[in-house]
C-alpha cells in the first residue's frame, strides 16, 4: 500500500476523533443549559422524528440496549417529557412519544446537532463546505460499498 495513504489515513483519524471531541463537547455543553443529557437530547431527537416508536424500535435507532433506554425513556416520563401509550389492538405494545412539554423545546431539539455545524460551515463559505460534503459523500459511498462486498 502507498506510505502517503496510510499517512492519509493516520491524519484523517486525528482529524475525525478531534471533530468527534468538539462536537460532542458541544452537544454536552447544550443538553446541560437545557437540563437534559446528551443521550435524553438524542432519545428526544428520535421521538420527535418518529413519534408513536416501540422501544425495540428506539434502541436500534440509538444503536443501544433496551435495558438503557428503558432507563432514559423512565427518567424523562417522571419529569414529563414522554407518554406512553398502548394501543387497544395490540397490548402488548408500549408506543412512545414525546409530550407537549417536551414539543415545547422541538426547535432546540432539532438544532442541537445541527446549529453548531452551520455557524462553522458559514465561516468556511458555501464553496468550502460543498467540497468538505462531496468528499465526505464520497468516502460514504465507499465505505458503504466495501462493507457490503466484503
Amino acid at each position: 500500500m502507498n506510505q502517503q495513504l496510510t499517512n492519509y489515513a493516520e491524519e484523517f483519524v486525528d482529524i475525525f476523533r478531534s471533530l468527534h471531541k468538539s462536537f460532542k463537547s458541544h452537544i454536552i455543553k447544550e443538553a446541560c443549559n437545557y437540563g437534559f443529557t446528551v443521550p435524553q437530547v438524542l432519545l428526544m431527537h428520535e421521538l420527535y422524528h418518529n413519534p408513536g416508536i416501540t422501544l425495540n424500535e428506539l434502541s436500534k435507532k440509538l444503536s443501544l440496549s433496551k435495558s438503557t433506554v428503558s432507563g432514559i425513556i423512565d427518567r424523562l416520563e417522571k419529569n414529563e417529557y414522554i407518554v406512553k401509550e398502548i394501543p387497544e389492538e395490540n397490548r402488548r405494545i408500549v408506543k412512545i412519544s414525546l409530550s407537549e412539554k417536551a414539543l415545547k423545546h422541538q426547535k432546540w431539539i432539532n438544532n442541537i446537532k445541527t446549529q453548531h455545524l452551520s455557524e462553522l460551515f458559514n465561516k468556511l463559505g458555501l464553496e468550502e463546505t460543498e467540497k468538505i460534503i462531496d468528499a465526505f459523500r464520497k468516502l460514504n459511498d465507499v465505505v458503504t460499498t466495501y462493507n457490503e462486498n466484503n
